[in-house]
């Protein structure tokens, strides 16, 4: 988004100083009237809405396209999302997420959730389907404490993430995917 604020910037000032030469002197305070107002309101968008929250309604689902970085030895993309509202959360399209911070691996097709553990030297597999605010359905997982989750993955080829809001209100959140 700052690379376009970038790009912006010369063509708004090259639409300020041409007009000065082909518009008389009243209508110029006019056109300077304009242009301000048209870049003050590209400003407020570009700084301060596009840090607001997603929101979705009950029952709405949203679709994310996650289109992983190819490059590198083992490329490792990882998805934020920020539950600000502590809602139920549906989050499909994968038949593994690896949850980082608690190094959890929910296994939606062999609905299992395993853990590693360092002293053993193995995957340990839990017997419970909820552990630190996701739970693990035959869907996929439900997160629903209000945190932020980072799931990770290595898998190289675009895949879709599907979010659906399970609650009876509104949920705000964010989410964003990061290149490792």
């Amino acid at each position: 988004m700052i690379y376009i604020l970038w790009l912006l910037i010369p063509l708004v000032l090259l639409l300020l100083i041409v007009p000065n030469f082909y518009v008389p002197k009243k209508k110029r305070k006019w056109l300077f009237l304009i242009y301000l107002l048209v870049f003050g309101w590209g400003a407020y968008y570009i700084f301060y809405q596009s840090d607001q929250p997603d929101i979705l309604q009950p029952g709405q689902s949203v679709e994310i396209e996650i289109r992983p970085n190819t490059e590198g030895l083992e490329p490792i993309t990882e998805l934020y999302i920020d539950n600000l509202d502590g809602g139920q959360l549906l989050l499909t399209g994968r038949d593994s997420w690896h949850e980082k911070e608690h190094d959890l691996q929910f296994n939606i097709k062999e609905k299992e959730v395993s853990y590693w553990d360092s002293q053993a030297g193995y995957r340990k597999i839990l017997n419970d389907n909820h552990s630190h605010g996701i739970t693990l359905t035959n869907k996929g997982i439900i997160i629903d404490k209000k945190r932020k989750y980072t799931f990770s993955t290595t898998e190289n080829k675009t895949y879709k993430v599907r979010i659906k809001n399970l609650s009876n209100k509104k949920i705000h959140y964010n989410a964003f995917e990061v290149f490792r």
